[in-house]
């Protein structure tokens, strides 16, 4: 598949946020924010064209929430209905709550996030895990202390 993405320059926040400019490379969006100092830049954000969430969801696919331990230990996975501009697509973050100031000195470990495009719980869960030893592998998610 050729994977067509863009960048867009975007300022403000909540209701307030809006699309300043969108670019076909990183660079020229970076020159962008440069040249343009005053425009109140908040940020560069990667996105995919025609992403495959419209197939997915005609296909039967459901959106659902993953946390999973770096283990493969699964906390929770459930379908989730909120719509995100981050989570359109899939994919996962790691929740850093070992640093996190509400979980700090408590013992409860970082996770993965992921929200997945699946058939069901188990098809949701699978494809977590296949994130989670991809970044394991990468060097995404290092281990504690690294």
């Amino acid at each position: 598949m050729n994977e067509r993405i863009v960048y867009m320059v975007t300022s403000g926040s909540y209701s307030d946020c809006g699309v300043n400019a969108i670019f076909s490379t990183r660079e020229k969006a970076q020159e962008f924010v440069e040249l343009f100092p005053d425009s109140d830049c908040n940020g560069i954000s990667e996105v995919k064209l025609d992403p495959e969430c419209l197939e997915w969801k005609k296909s039967g696919r459901i959106r659902y929430r993953v946390l999973m331990l770096r283990d493969g230990t699964v906390e929770e996975a459930k379908q989730s209905e909120a719509f995100a501009r981050y989570d359109f697509e899939g994919g996962g973050t790691i929740w850093n709550r070992s640093t996190a100031p509400a979980y700090i000195g408590r013992g409860i470990p970082d996770c993965l996030t992921a929200t997945v495009w699946a058939t069901d719980e188990k098809h949701a869960v699978k494809i977590a895990n296949e994130i989670r030893t991809r970044m394991i592998a990468n060097n995404e998610w290092p281990l504690p202390g690294e």
